[in-house]
């Protein structure tokens, strides 16, 4: 409800820019675009988010090699939302996507935990550091 709110109040400003970059760049269709509040108006995308949080999970305790319980990236935006776009709204093949997506999600987050740790403890030799 809130996004959607959101979505509207932006949209008037979307369209002034649309209109004056249109008028200055004759000949040309240009758009502009206000992405994150139209899709979080989308409730195809938080069911989708919904669904996986569990299998996130699942996942996240039986794949070998994982390192990481995934509690800040939980809801798995970053899965979801290109879900949303190649499957144009469809819940049912997003929630498939994601379910397989996860553990590549999941492998990332492994690899990228050593050097953001060491970020967070610079000075500090960290367990993660090679060679130093």
């Amino acid at each position: 409800m809130i996004s959607k709110l959101f979505m509207q109040a932006l949209s008037p400003i979307s369209e002034a820019i649309s209109d004056y970059m249109n008028k200055k760049f004759s000949g040309r269709k240009l758009f502009v675009g206000i992405d994150w509040p139209f899709m979080g108006g989308a409730s195809e995308i938080w069911f989708a988010i919904i669904v996986a949080i569990p299998f996130t999970l699942l996942w996240a305790l039986i794949l070998p090699g994982n390192k990481i319980l995934p509690f800040a990236g939980i809801i798995n935006i970053a899965l979801i939302v290109p879900a949303y776009l190649v499957t144009r709204g469809n819940t049912l093949r997003m929630v498939i996507l994601s379910i397989i997506g996860v553990p590549f999600f999941l492998f990332v987050g492994t690899q990228f935990a050593p050097m953001i740790t060491d970020l967070g403890w610079p000075r500090k030799r960290s367990p993660f550091r090679q060679g130093s």
